[in-house]
């Protein structure tokens, strides 16, 4: 088996298995191969709508600064028949997949089949998660999704009050803001340690002022996760939203006012995801212009490739959560394990593992911008290194 400092010359060396070892993590059996995999994704998210009913000002597609950035029209109204999801979650479950995301463009709970979806996943033994605004979290829809033992319910909020909501959703009716937090409230009143909540906040001039606040809130509703990240500006769109170093200072004031009160509070009772990353991004050289990860993915290998993957809206397999222009196959034409064994994922494979990201292949990706998947390859990293000398 080639080492991967074979493949490129100065590359990563991950090392080698000891001679006679086993390795039975079929991920990094795929690793060290470098090219072929050897089981199916652990985590797909899942792009099931692309329908949304907020204009998040910092949103890809949505946001009411994107004036001609706006995707076609036609893009608005794609989402995934709820029969080809049935039979995508049944081959995941057959594949050994083990966390399914309904998340993406627009939002799940929008999506005529969510909540029989959700109970389909956790019948085929898969943890099912959802990212949503909330906006449409009912009492009936909670308790529905407690019953079916759903994992995660990740909020984008962005917002700490009526006035940092009101920055970040132009366009929302009044009185959101109040509905969302008291629907949390409810369904962490009621989930019983069976559905974890996680609220995720997206940090730009509109909001920059309430971090901490956004942390309290995420303390006053029973959060068990927080997850910060900065705005990933489109260029001569929402790039009027980009940290300047000032508000970057003062977030970063805000973050040690955060680390001094988790050090007060109880052990467990709210954990912060990525948070080091955050605070690397905000100090990052290229921050002012959004390039946050120039540097960060450059120091490890990508191994996405053999953990995850991403399903459009349109039904096209992607291998990243930012590579929607990278397209694998679709699976209105072959099968979710065709595409995932097909020719074309095992060039990415091998080329994510051993290229710079700044090498004309990755150009569709921008990986150097921001890595929506830099922390899964970081638990990669270590469970690589876990098996061999490097």
């Amino acid at each position: 088996m080639s080492r991967l400092s074979d493949l490129r010359p100065g590359g990563f060396d991950l090392g080698r298995a000891a001679p006679g070892q086993v390795v039975t993590d079929a991920v990094v059996r795929g690793i060290l191969d470098g090219e072929r995999t050897f089981a199916g994704p652990e985590h797909v998210v899942v792009d099931i709508t692309n329908r949304c009913n907020y204009r998040c000002v910092a949103c890809w597609t949505f946001s009411p600064l994107l004036g001609d950035k706006k995707p076609p029209a036609a893009w608005y109204r794609q989402e995934l028949p709820g029969a080809l999801v049935e039979r995508l979650l049944d081959d995941l479950a057959a594949l050994g997949t083990k966390i399914v995301r309904f998340t993406g463009g627009g939002e799940p709970f929008l999506h005529p089949d969510l909540l029989p979806l959700v109970e389909r996943a956790a019948l085929r033994g898969l943890r099912l998660d959802i990212t949503t605004n909330a906006s449409k979290l009912t009492r009936e829809s909670s308790e529905r999704l407690v019953r079916a033992g759903m994992g995660e319910l990740a909020v984008s909020l962005w917002a700490a009050d009526r006035p940092s909501f009101a920055a970040t959703h132009p366009t929302t009716p009044e009185g959101d803001f109040d509905r969302t937090v008291d629907a949390l409230r409810y369904l962490s009143g009621i989930r019983r340690n069976r559905v974890e909540l996680v609220l995720l906040n997206v940090i730009s001039k509109a909001n920059y002022e309430r971090v901490a606040s956004m942390f309290e809130l995420a303390l006053a509703l029973n959060a068990d996760r927080a997850y910060f990240t900065l705005v990933d500006p489109i260029a001569g769109a929402t790039d009027v939203l980009l940290l300047d170093p000032a508000e970057r200072a003062h977030v970063l004031e805000q973050v040690r006012w955060i680390d001094d009160r988790l050090a007060r509070e109880r052990p467990g009772r709210i954990k912060l995801d990525f948070w080091d990353g955050f605070k690397t991004r905000l100090a990052a050289g290229g921050a002012s212009a959004g390039d946050y990860d120039a540097e960060a993915v450059e120091r490890i290998p990508c191994y996405i490739g053999w953990y995850f993957c991403r399903v459009l809206a349109t039904g096209e397999v992607v291998p990243c959560c930012r590579g929607v222009a990278m397209p694998m196959g679709s699976l209105h034409e072959r099968s979710f394990q065709e595409i995932w064994e097909n020719a074309r994922y095992g060039e990415f494979r091998k080329n994510a593992l051993t290229k710079s990201k700044h090498d004309p292949y990755f150009a569709p990706i921008a990986c150097h911008r921001m890595c929506d998947n830099l922390m899964h390859n970081e638990m990669l990293d270590a469970r690589v290194r876990s098996v061999t000398n490097g």
